[in-house]
């Protein structure tokens, strides 16, 4: 997008998040509860594959996919690890205190958006349309949650020049982008580890999506980034 189309998007999100829904439409949304369904499955994999013996198990697999996920999760356990700790502590903490909601889209990442001409710009795929704290959705512009497409400082600039300001809670931002990144893991982890297709595109296509998430510009990265500014993380 160019800087007009960016400002057109914080526009847009900013009338979303303005809007006041008729009562009976809003008892038809989620509501954050601070409950990252990912997590339980998350723990099990992270306890299966760097737990006592069972790493082993899986490294000495005959399947290269699987042992290629082992290393590249035994290797970055310590920030997994970190990560899987911080999402259910913040989410009780959030879940204990006060916070307003607004209308989020749940999803308003880059592949979502949709140009148009004369610089239109659209916001699809509303399944996940919640009432949450608008970090919700800031989250995919603030960095952004695409290894392959972060937002850099100057979009985000020309975003809030059409969204207006805004004030971020740190906190929720840590908590969104460390759920977001307990939620990829375990999805694309998934993916690899089902071997009744075989040595398949898709399972290829699923490690390299993987190791995205823990390159720089990568969600595991940008939720230790948002622990350590909150004092939670490794080195803060």
């Amino acid at each position: 997008m160019n800087a007009d189309q960016w400002r057109r998007f914080g526009a847009l999100l900013s009338q979303v998040h303005a809007a006041q829904l008729p009562e009976m439409v809003a008892d038809q949304l989620d509501t954050e509860d601070y409950r990252t369904s990912a997590l339980a499955v998350a723990g099990d994999l992270h306890e299966r594959i760097c737990g006592s013996g069972g790493g082993r198990h899986l490294a000495a697999s005959a399947d290269p996919l699987t042992v290629a996920l082992t290393r590249d999760w035994q290797t970055a356990s310590d920030s997994i690890a970190l990560v899987l700790a911080q999402t259910d502590e913040l989410g009780d903490e959030l879940r204990a205190g006060s916070r307003a909601s607004v209308v989020c889209h749940g999803d308003a990442h880059l592949g979502n958006v949709m140009l148009g001409e004369n610089g239109a710009v659209w916001l699809l795929d509303w399944d996940g349309a919640v009432l949450a704290p608008r970090e919700r959705d800031l989250m995919f512009v603030i960095g952004g949650v695409l290894t392959k497409a972060p937002v850099t400082t100057e979009e985000q600039q020309w975003f809030f020049e059409g969204y207006g300001d805004a004030e971020i809670d740190p906190i929720q931002l840590a908590y969104y982008r460390c759920s977001w990144a307990v939620q990829d893991l375990t999805d694309f982890a998934a993916r690899i580890l089902d071997r009744s297709a075989g040595l398949s595109p898709a399972r290829s296509q699923a490690l390299i999506l993987f190791r995205d998430l823990l390159r720089p510009t990568g969600i595991v990265q940008r939720a230790l980034d948002s622990l350590r500014e909150i004092g939670r993380g490794v080195g803060a």
